[in-house]
């Protein structure tokens, strides 16, 4: 899925006084320094330097100047749809048809693949949830846990038929929900998360309405292509 966005706008919190005057909004883009116009997604680390996945690698922006993430530094693609960070403040990068990456220290130092479908690794969404130290990927073919050093699959097959695009994913503690969408093969799912075995975790179906994204504020709140 491309990118509409062609420029990241980023909401800075505490504002800024330069001159007398009040800046709250920072604006990144190619005449900036951002490596490309197409950005697919960004997180904020623990040393709050800001993360940009785009379609020519990633950039990191400390607020003054970038520093850049490519295949130079381990990624196998330029193009990057999603990022998380986990409590380590390790960066999780999802590949287009690429797996996913482990960063430390501006380097790839791990990276996963679903098995079994070598021909397409996309990883659309990822998740980092505090309370079960676990990252979550929504990708092209279905929807996994990172735990250890493996991808396992939390098969959703029985409540919405064939292979659907992960779009989104939030959660609270240990349920995890994520919006499903390909054809007629959509919905909204909850997964109650089994720590110890993610493949037996619980899984129900919410609705089957189409949604595009959502975030989790004491109750979800979920949009689709024409409602919020």
């Amino acid at each position: 899925m491309k990118a509409k966005i062609l420029f990241i706008l980023i909401l800075i919190c505490s504002t800024l006084i330069s001159h007398g005057q009040t800046k709250p909004f920072l604006h990144l883009n190619e005449d900036t320094g951002l490596p490309d116009n197409v950005v697919m997604d960004v997180v904020i680390d623990h040393d709050s330097l800001i993360w940009i996945a785009t379609d020519n690698g990633i950039a990191v922006y400390d607020g003054k100047e970038f520093r850049y993430i490519g295949q130079e530094q381990g990624l196998d693609s330029k193009r990057v749809w999603a990022l998380a960070v986990d409590k380590d403040n390790r960066i999780y990068a999802g590949g287009y048809l690429n797996g996913l990456y482990v960063i430390e220290n501006y380097k790839v130092t791990k990276k996963f693949t679903y098995e079994g479908v070598s021909y397409r690794n996309s990883f659309r969404r990822l998740y980092y949830s505090d309370y079960l130290d676990m990252v979550f990927a929504g990708t092209d073919n279905g929807f996994y846990a990172l735990k250890d050093t493996a991808l396992i699959r939390i098969d959703y097959d029985t409540i919405v038929k064939g292979s659907s695009n992960v779009l989104s994913i939030c959660g609270k503690d240990s349920l995890v929900f994520w919006n499903v969408l390909r054809g007629g093969s959509s919905g909204l799912i909850k997964g109650t998360i089994n720590p110890n075995d993610p493949a037996e975790s619980k899984i129900e179906i919410v609705n089957r309405n189409k949604y595009t994204s959502m975030i989790y504020e004491d109750h979800i709140i979920t949009s689709s292509a024409d409602s919020l």
